[in-house]
């Protein structure tokens, strides 16, 4: 019962074992521990004077038995960080709170809405990512258009690897489609759309607003205006101005 991981919240008057090392086998095993739920089953709380104590104890000879401990790393979990994306001519500076972590990971897609991070950075297929060390990045050449539709997200990376959860407020998206039509040359027909589409919510659905208004003294009649939407995207809408027909 003196082989294991000990807590104290009594500047060590007491300790409460929350780990037992005879479980594990000769093999190196990484282990992850929640303090706050192993304290909260004990009893403790995390306050000023907590203690941890890694202990291994028997009575065998120096070089027969005993334990290895390495690469022990006592972390905060890191919180959803809070990003926002403004447009810089032909890039997009992304910028976000200041954790005071060393490391963030910059997640990105092309072309790909919704995207779900996470994992190795170094590795991130189907998407990109890449390590940066200060809370702000330039996306060079990210500004949307219709090649380049952009879905961003930043996860914040603390000093025991663990990168902070998904939320609405880590992820920016900005997403434009091509603008293009069939209009008669006699038909002064003007168009305006919703250029920019920024996403807050991974799982919300995407709105794309057209709006097209007949600027000339005639009758609109048989003009047929086409738009170019990603592959997958649904069609509702309706249409509430007299003298034109929703087709499909």
């Amino acid at each position: 019962m003196q082989d294991g991981v000990f807590i104290s919240d009594d500047s060590g008057a007491t300790y409460t074992r929350i780990l037992d090392y005879s479980t594990f086998s000769s093999a190196y095993t990484e282990v992850n521990i929640d303090l706050a739920a192993a304290a909260a089953t004990a009893g403790l709380t995390l306050v000023d004077g907590f203690l941890i104590k890694f202990q291994g104890y028997d009575n065998y000879t120096i070089g027969t038995d005993g334990y290895s401990i390495d690469d022990v790393c006592i972390c905060t979990p890191p919180a959803p960080l809070t990003v926002t994306a403004v447009a810089n001519g032909s890039n997009v500076d992304l910028l976000w709170n200041d954790t005071g972590s060393n490391s963030y990971e910059v997640w990105y897609s092309l072309n790909t809405n919704y995207i779900t991070p996470g994992g190795d950075c170094s590795n991130p297929a189907p998407y990109q990512c890449q390590e940066v060390q200060a809370n702000s990045f330039t996306g060079i050449g990210w500004a949307a258009h219709p090649d380049l539709n952009f879905d961003y997200f930043v996860l914040d990376v603390n000093g025991c690897g663990q990168q902070s959860p998904w939320s609405q407020s880590s992820e920016q998206g900005s997403f434009t489609f091509p603008l293009g039509s069939n209009i008669p040359a006699n038909l002064a027909l003007t168009s305006t759309a919703q250029p920019q589409i920024d996403i807050t919510a991974a799982a919300a659905p995407l709105t794309y607003i057209l709006n097209y208004a007949n600027a000339s003294r005639y009758t609109a009649d048989n003009v047929v205006i086409t738009e170019a939407v990603p592959d997958g995207t649904t069609f509702n809408a309706g249409a509430s101005t007299a003298g034109w027909t929703q087709v499909g």
